[in-house]
């Protein structure tokens, strides 16, 4: 059972629950009131967190990687629940083109034809579908396994076999699931920021939609862009991630930038209005 489970910035591959406590313990958080699920179509991953507010600081209890919708067949974006779920799903075929001959029938689980019909570890065929109340989009289990972390569905959210089973054993209906999609993402570090940057894969950027979105996800977090270094901005609207050291973020007030020998601006840059002279002054202390 492949897994992948963040803690501490450092990534875990569970191949199996040998851990009674520790499942036990994933369990009861994902039972909570305050778990929340959040999609990100660009990196085909959905990560769950069990906090109040679901920010990029927040650290997830677990993600998963999923396959999305292909460029044609694009996952819409919305903010959704877990309004149902079902084992051993029907397929009702959107009356669509790309449905063929299959299109407005109910195809029956035990029909060969199910795509949700997926093989689990002693060849026995299970199936699962949670939706989430939006134009028919759910997650849901495929017989396409090697699809996944692929844009291979027609808007649905396919997950490995024993992914969205543990999935359906242990969500509360009402669960939020927000797909977003966004081209970065910033993430606390030991010695400062990683900026994550993705592939634009349904290519709704222009050059320019890309600067302002990449400025928003700054904003989001109260950062001023102007703490990037030329070249760092150029690689991340080149699609590259970049790594920022000698920052230091002591609180959710201030955001300090250092220079290489670890001294300190003996000012911070407020994170809630922060001063764009002031920042470019924290960049030059790098160069």
């Amino acid at each position: 059972m492949q897994r992948i489970f963040l803690s501490a910035a450092i990534i875990f591959i569970f191949l199996s629950a040998s851990s009674a406590g520790t499942f036990s313990e994933l369990e009861s958080a994902f039972r909570s009131d305050n778990i929340k699920a959040v999609v990100n179509i660009p990196e085909r991953i959905i990560r769950f967190y069990s906090v109040q507010e679901v920010n990029d600081y927040a650290e997830p209890i677990m993600t998963y990687r999923v396959a999305v919708g292909q460029k044609k067949y694009p996952t819409p974006i919305f903010q959704g629940k877990i309004v149902s779920r079902r084992a051993k799903p029907s397929w009702f075929v959107p009356k669509q083109e790309w449905a063929g001959e299959f299109a407005g029938k109910v195809i029956p689980f035990n029909d060969p034809e199910n795509p949700f019909r997926a093989r689990n570890e002693n060849g026995r065929v299970e199936g699962y579908f949670l939706s989430l109340g939006t134009e028919g989009v759910g997650l849901h289990s495929t017989r396409e396994s090697r699809s996944i972390g692929k844009l291979a569905s027609h808007g649905c959210i396919r997950m490995r076999l024993e992914d969205v089973r543990f999935l359906f054993r242990n969500l509360k209906d009402e669960t939020p699931v927000k797909v977003d999609y966004k081209l970065y993402r910033i993430e606390k570090s030991d010695t400062g920021l990683i900026v994550h940057a993705f592939e634009d894969v349904y290519d709704r950027f222009s050059i320019e939609d890309r600067k302002q979105h990449l400025i928003s996800i700054f904003e989001e977090h109260s950062i001023p862009i102007a703490i990037l270094m030329p070249e760092e901005f150029e690689q991340l609207m080149a699609g590259k991630s970049v790594k920022i050291d000698n920052v230091v973020i002591p609180s959710s007030q201030d955001i300090v930038r250092t220079n290489i020998n670890n001294s300190v601006l003996d000012r911070t840059v407020n994170m809630s209005g922060a001063s764009e002279i002031l920042a470019r002054a924290v960049c030059m202390m790098r160069r």
